[in-house]
């Protein structure tokens, strides 16, 4: 997973103009500030968004459709599964030597165009901090699965930018 980090944040293939994006089942859209690109059909995702270079790395978020449409949350539910993610997401971490820095616990927002469920952690691989958030977000009743992953030294203001892109989503046609 170490090696796919790397690839993630450091690869920089030719990148679209902001705008409306094919995802290959439908057109999302999405704001970037100055600097963001989208790629479309990187590693086998449909969509990944790209923050300016800084340091080692750059900010991404990959989206990824899915093919049901009408999936609904559990809000409850999905309270006591943070716990089993906890679980997870430290062993990760634990398996590539390094240490969980802390856990974004599970909430709910709304957007203007859709409903964001959101969990996510923050870990240390060797020298680097990341953040990693997962974003389920149901847009005109169908689901996208969005991950965002940041260094945090190289972007100390990364979430705050990375909610700002994503709050933009926008699924609705052009």
């Amino acid at each position: 997973m170490r090696v796919i980090l790397i690839i993630f944040c450091v690869l920089m293939p030719y990148c679209l103009e902001a705008s409306w994006i094919n995802t290959g089942k439908q057109r999302i859209f999405f704001d970037l500030p100055e600097g963001w690109q989208a790629k479309e059909g990187v590693f086998d995702m449909p969509v990944v968004l790209y923050g300016p270079k800084q340091g080692n790395g750059r900010p991404t978020i990959g989206i990824v459709p899915f093919d049901q449409k009408g999936i609904t949350f559990n809000q409850k539910e999905n309270l006591v599964n943070q716990k089993d993610y906890r679980k997870y997401r430290r062993a990760w971490v634990e398996k590539l030597d390094g240490t969980v820095l802390g856990f974004h616990p599970y909430e709910v927002q709304k957007w203007k165009h859709a409903k964001a469920h959101i969990i996510g952690h923050r870990f240390k691989l060797g020298q680097v901090d990341f953040s990693e958030t997962s974003f389920y977000v149901i847009c005109d009743d169908e689901l996208f699965h969005m991950k965002s992953l940041y260094r945090e030294n190289e972007y100390p203001d990364g979430q705050k930018v990375i909610m700002d892109v994503l709050k933009s989503f926008n699924c609705h046609g052009s």
